[in-house]
């Protein structure tokens, strides 16, 4: 049920059969959590796992297109509705006890949801998933933040085939009274053609179009130089995940990974965990990868792709003014911890001369 070692990276592995293990991974997972009490509970271990590894807020992308779940005695379904009041339930149980313990910075604003569905379905049924987007973001203001189209680039339907619909949405939205941006997967890719042979059709320029506010990997990117200076203009943030890059079989190692030219582009990048529960990892671990994966990293990278998680994350402005400072907070923290943890090993020959103790 996860990507092992041997399945990645065994010599005859290629990219679409590293999807097609991710996609049977996924369709195994889901089985296993299709009743209602395992939906509960698998919520409640995701948020405190979430916790452990210092995340003190999140935005996922679950994939909704199941519509209903099994109640635990089958004699009910639970829909989209129901399955989001649990999510929110289980936040409030976790925040509730973390505020009677006097450590609610560790988990402040919760999580919110982007609502994902796959590219590769009809225009017919993208009309009613984008409905049901806007039923479940009116219900639930607060939790949905988002609209996202996931699955392999390349292969047919790409953003443009549904810009109809999705531009039907947007005006949906705006007579609704409320804000759904969309976060696109794009540049997913090395082929960048939208499932096609035209090097044009690339799912980079619908994404930009459409006005997407956050891209989902944005790998193949640095292909356009111009739309480069576009994204930056427009503020758009890339979500970049390594190790999925690597098992996914865009990059050989982390090493070989685009991430450096990225941020030497001046493009804002923030660091993600993409599917953890399949690719055994999280987002310490993604840290971890960055940091040995080029020379050139350092603390004061890993800070700022810390602090462009918060400047691009779904928070209104008084939200992200407190995320700073419990930020700031725990970062002193962790400097303070390095240097007497590690401190002695440096010789006074080794320190920089300008250097100040945090």
């Amino acid at each position: 049920m996860i990507v092992t070692r041997h399945r990645a990276y065994h010599d005859r592995q290629t990219t679409n059969g590293a999807w097609a293990c991710f996609n049977q991974g996924t369709r195994a997972f889901k089985g296993l959590l299709n009743y209602q009490s395992i939906y509960r509970w698998y919520i409640g271990e995701m948020i405190q796992s979430l916790i452990d590894d210092k995340i003190i807020y999140a935005e996922l992308r679950p994939m909704l297109l199941d519509k209903t779940i099994p109640s635990d005695d089958g004699m009910e379904l639970v829909d989209h509705s129901a399955q989001m009041e649990i999510v929110f339930e289980e936040v409030q149980k976790k925040q509730d006890e973390l505020r009677r313990m006097n450590r609610l910075d560790e988990f402040p604003f919760g999580l919110k949801i982007i609502y994902c569905t796959p590219r590769s379905i009809s225009s017919e049924l993208m009309v009613k998933e984008l409905q049901n987007c806007l039923h479940l973001k009116k219900k639930f203001p607060d939790l949905i933040c988002g609209f996202d189209l996931v699955g392999a680039e390349d292969r047919p339907r790409n953003i443009g085939s549904f810009a109809k619909e999705l531009v039907d949405f947007t005006h949906a939205c705006e007579r609704e009274g409320v804000s759904v941006p969309f976060m696109f997967h794009a540049g997913e890719t090395l082929l960048d053609t939208g499932g096609t042979k035209d090097p044009d059709n690339s799912n980079l320029y619908d994404a930009l179009l459409l006005q997407s506010k956050r891209i989902g990997h944005g790998y193949s990117l640095l292909k356009h130089p111009l739309l480069v200076e576009k994204y930056k203009k427009g503020n758009i943030c890339l979500e970049v995940c390594p190790t999925s890059n690597e098992l996914l079989h865009l990059c050989g190692n982390v090493r070989q990974h685009i991430l450096p030219e990225l941020l030497a582009a001046g493009l804002h990048c923030t660091l993600n965990a993409d599917n953890p529960n399949l690719f055994s990892n999280s987002l310490s671990y993604e840290f971890y990868q960055v940091m040995v994966g080029d020379p050139r990293m350092n603390l004061y990278g890993w800070k700022q792709l810390a602090l462009w998680s918060i400047e691009h994350a779904c928070l209104n402005a008084t939200e992200q003014q407190r995320a700073k400072d419990i930020f700031d907070r725990k970062w002193q923290e962790f400097c303070h911890w390095v240097v007497e943890m590690y401190g002695h090993t440096l010789t006074t020959s080794e320190v920089p001369a300008n250097a100040t103790r945090p």
